[in-house]
């Protein structure tokens, strides 16, 4: 997104350390009428520059649109997604957008902007949405289409090629695969979107609250294996977005299947960030936020 938005980081172990100004960013917002070639080394510099004019001290990189990574990818091959010639999907058709390909370049701009950052003294992670798509079917993922059996249903049970359910172990496994991806050296964090899902909620999965939640349990605690298993010094941050009251509600858990509390207690995570609160009505908005933080800390 072009006008960036803070994220509230909460280390599990506090410090007196000073607070982490973190920016996430979506290369993809800077291309066109905002005169950057997204699809080289130097255009990806660009919008770095551009994006440390906030001030941030960590940038975490987004590394799909929907279901396409923005880098080329075993797992999700190039030439079976390939607008228009795979004619399930209709292309973006935009002037500038529509054109963009992250996956032929020879360089991983993912790589080049992790090297970029570092070169700047500055932090690196990359930003995982829950999404799968945009509700748009030219970010539909290959695996996804090539894998009608485990789609997930719209509202009224429709299939949706789009997203594939958590549920099933094949699943699982291609998902993590993608992770594995994007564990190259200079990644200091991992940070999982729940606010972004594309449409999904629970109600998607085609399965009661409490297959998904384990499901939704099992994939975080797969990427903090995974993690493990890369032998590399990255933190796992969850995102919490609308945080409320207690007793309002949890939109984390009931919508996206995610007890963050569990996962936190039991140090699956290391950090959590808060991407946004629900105020109560008629109360001084300072005040009521102060107090949400509160209440979250």
């Amino acid at each position: 997104m072009r006008v960036l938005f803070a994220v509230f980081a909460s280390t599990l172990a506090f410090s007196a350390c000073a607070f982490e100004k973190i920016a996430l960013v979506d290369s993809f917002d800077f291309t066109g009428a905002c005169g950057f070639d997204i699809e080289t080394p130097s255009g990806t510099e660009k919008v770095l520059d551009h994006v440390l004019l906030t001030g941030a001290d960590t940038v975490y990189w987004r590394n799909t649109s929907g279901a396409l990574p923005r880098y080329p990818s075993a797992e999700e091959s190039p030439l079976a997604r390939e607008s228009p010639l795979d004619l399930r999907r209709i292309p973006l058709n935009e002037p500038d957008r529509g054109w963009v390909r992250w996956d032929f370049p020879k360089t991983n701009l993912l790589m080049h902007a992790a090297a970029a950052a570092r070169l700047r003294g500055k932090g690196f992670g990359i930003h995982i949405p829950l999404e799968e798509n945009h509700g748009e079917s030219w970010t539909y993922g290959a695996w996804n289409l090539e894998h009608p059996q485990f789609w997930c249903c719209r509202k009224g049970g429709f299939p949706c090629a789009g997203t594939a359910s958590k549920t099933h172990s094949e699943v699982q496994d291609h998902k993590l695969r993608l992770v594995d991806e994007i564990l190259f050296d200079g990644v200091k964090a991992i940070f999982v979107d729940t606010l972004r899902a594309g449409n999904w909620t629970v109600q998607s999965e085609g399965a009661s609250a409490e297959e998904v939640r384990a499901a939704m349990t099992a994939y975080i605690r797969g990427i903090r294996e995974r993690i493990d298993a890369s032998g590399k010094d990255i933190r796992l941050i969850l995102a919490i977005p609308r945080f409320s009251f207690s007793g309002a509600g949890d939109f984390t858990l009931e919508s996206r299947g995610i007890d963050w509390r569990r996962l936190a207690a039991e140090g699956t995570v290391d950090g959590l960030a808060v991407m946004s609160v629900l105020p109560r009505g008629g109360r001084d908005i300072f005040e009521e936020t102060r107090a949400l933080y509160h209440e979250f800390m």
